[in-house]
């Protein structure tokens, strides 16, 4: 790490940044641009969410950009053939890609599936840079010899990229905050100025120190192989020992599984087999070296000549885990990644196990392919499995005589289905909800959703005016309203489309599995003005309430009692209960009045997590754990 710490001189830093700026001008600009947005979110502390999305997209588009800028430069760099003109042509590829890469990102960037975008796409370009010098030679073996150094050398530039942001990150804005308490410095922007040194660490700082430390093409004609005691450290006594240890527990329970085969295979034991497998490979990379210069010891020898044969039956278990699983609910996200790598895993461990020439370059390059392969086409992890749960729920709609000649007919009563029917068709509507868009429901549910957009914006909208009447605020126009108006959230349409239909996720004949659900409402401004006058004490109701007012959600019961639990008062309220059921997908009151003989009860509804029926009195699973809720009661006597 030579280049910014082995000397704090104005002419050495300014050697550095002009060596940088030639190797790699896009990637300074983007990470300048980066900087400077973020800056101005912090400072300008904008309220406008539509601006403020834009420049989230924006900063979060370049920061992958900024990864394949990166990489191409590399590859230009190793072709002598490409001239400056032609690098010039490479950036401005890389822009275009930028702007399809951002015109691609769902406005939502909480969505699960722009997640899932982002992320792949991250992966997969700053993978290139494991690679990208040996793109223009990918066909010539003797290339190769060269590419473990290369490997091995910007693996580490990656590990203390990452210490020193960490490091720059704390240990400044520690400084920041000893200044702040020592001198009783206190201004209403204090916290601005840890957003601003956070910032220039990690967007500029960081990422010109991992800059000036990739390596140049002048490395590769290097014999020597630079290598750092830290991360041979890491592998020998690390990373190879439990490599061992990891070994040992899945082939344990692989054993265990085959003496009880009728058994489904832990769901989990598919992400363990990948990712250890991942992690595996990286180790058989960086053992590489032990082996060549004979400076490992039997374990690392024995680990790199049998790992690709003991992975086999590891790969065999998995893709018995997740044929049973698509075979009974079919593809999924999760599902398609696992099948992907499942594939990948098996065409690796089968090319070290077949192939004389073993280039580890195969390795990062293979991975990468089909993580750009996955993240296009009707075939994408996007497309495929959406269309699959479509196609499921359509065929489960249509069993179910609710979706007839294309039209959506709902059931009476929810005794009119079968009971895993319906969760399989609540199952899918939750999912394609949750994990893709609702509105890929559209071409089903058409006449259901528009009901549902058209009475959610009308509520918000009357919330909006009873809360600017009461509180005497300036009422907006309706224009200004729809701005502001967010949408019908992932859940109500999985709670109204799945109520209208009349079907369910669970089997009432089963005492160890209740449905429950959510009651709550997040502008309850319809209960002013409010007369609380009467009442002498106000209790904050939720489960580890330690007062003296407790509500039984068994027995669905108000009770009033001593600091020696014996009980004074009592009501029941299984009425407020009946009336949340069947209005919690509509429409529903906040206040609830309730009386004994010696006390008048108000309860104010805030939020909560209730059975959808009754407790069976010979329930005896475990509910306590998942109930929760949080209500206000007021109590005064008669």
């Amino acid at each position: 790490m030579k280049h910014l710490f082995s000397s704090l001189s104005l002419v050495s830093l300014k050697d550095t940044f002009h060596r940088i700026m030639r190797r790699f001008p896009l990637p300074v600009i983007l990470s300048l641009i980066i900087t400077g947005i973020i800056v101005f979110l912090i400072a300008s502390n904008t309220q406008n969410d539509y601006i403020a999305t834009i420049l989230v997209k924006i900063v979060i588009s370049l920061s992958v950009v900024f990864f394949l800028s990166v990489g191409i430069s590399l590859f230009c760099e190793s072709d002598k053939k490409i001239d400056n003109f032609k690098k010039m042509l490479f950036q401005w590829a890389v822009l275009i890609f930028w702007v399809l890469f951002y015109l691609n990102m769902n406005t939502d960037i909480d969505n699960f599936e722009t997640i899932i975008y982002v992320i792949l796409t991250l992966v997969w370009t700053a993978s290139l840079i494991l690679f990208s010098p040996f793109i223009s030679h990918f066909w010539l073996d003797k290339k190769y010899k060269n590419y473990f150094e290369y490997f091995y050398k910007i693996s580490v530039v990656f590990l203390f990229t990452w210490i020193v942001a960490i490091v720059l990150t704390l240990l400044w804005n520690g400084a920041i905050l000893a200044v702040e308490t020592l001198f009783d410095i206190n201004y209403s922007s204090s916290w601005d100025i840890y957003g601003y040194w956070t910032t220039l660490a990690l967007a500029l700082f960081t990422p010109l120190f991992f800059l000036s430390e990739i390596p140049e093409q002048d490395f590769f004609k290097q014999k020597n192989h630079e290598e750092s005691l830290f991360f041979s450290f890491l592998i020998r006594f690390i990373a190879i020992p439990f490599i061992y240890i990891y070994f040992c527990i899945l082939y344990t329970y692989s054993v265990r599984l085959l003496l009880s085969f009728g058994d489904w295979p832990k769901w989990e034991i598919s992400w363990l087999v990948i990712a250890f497998s991942i992690f595996w490979y990286l180790c058989y990379i960086f053992s590489y070296n032990f082996e060549v210069h004979k400076s490992g010891h039997n374990a690392i020898v024995f680990f790199r000549k049998y790992f690709p044969y003991a992975v086999i039956p590891q790969i065999a278990i998995l893709f018995y885990a997740i044929w049973l699983r698509i075979h009974q609910y079919d593809l999924t996200i999760n599902r398609y990644f696992v099948v992907v790598f499942w594939l990948w895993l098996l065409g690796i461990s089968l090319y070290f196990i077949i192939s004389k020439p073993k280039s580890l370059i195969y390795i990062p390059a293979s991975l990468t392919a089909i993580i750009v392969l996955i993240s296009i086409g009707p075939w994408s992890v996007y497309n495929l499995p959406l269309e699959r749960q479509l196609s499921r729920l359509e065929n489960n709609l249509m069993q179910a005589n609710i979706l007839q000649n294309w039209e959506i007919t709902p059931l009476e009563n929810y005794s009119d289905i079968d009971d895993e029917l319906s969760r399989q068709i609540y199952d899918g509507i939750e999912y394609i909800c949750r994990f893709q868009t609702c509105s890929s429901l559209r071409d089903i549910f058409p006449t259901i959703m528009e009901e549902i957009e058209t009475k959610d914006f009308n509520d918000y909208q009357n919330a909006t005016w009873d809360y600017q009447y009461y509180s005497h605020i300036t009422l907006k126009n309706p224009e200004q309203i729809k701005k502001e108006y967010s949408g019908v959230s992932d859940w109500k349409y999985i709670q109204k489309i799945s109520d209208t239909i009349k079907v369910r996720s669970y089997n009432p004949n089963n005492n160890n599995d209740l449905e429950f659900i959510e009651v709550n409402r997040s502008t309850p401004y319809d209960l002013f003005p409010l007369n609380i006058s009467w009442y002498e004490e106000m209790y904050d109701i939720d489960p580890s309430s330690s007062t003296s007012l407790k509500i039984d959600m068994r027995e669905e019961k108000l009770i009033f009692s001593w600091e020696n639990n014996q009980e004074i008062d009592s009501v029941n309220i299984s009425e407020l209960f009946t009336r949340l059921r069947a209005w919690w997908t509509s429409d529903w009151e906040l206040l609830f009045e309730f009386s004994s003989d010696i006390r008048n009860y108000k309860i104010l509804v805030n939020y909560g997590r209730i059975p959808l029926e009754k407790v069976p009195s010979d329930y005896d699973g475990e509910y306590t754990d998942f109930w929760y809720f949080s209500w206000y009661v007021l109590v005064g006597n008669k």
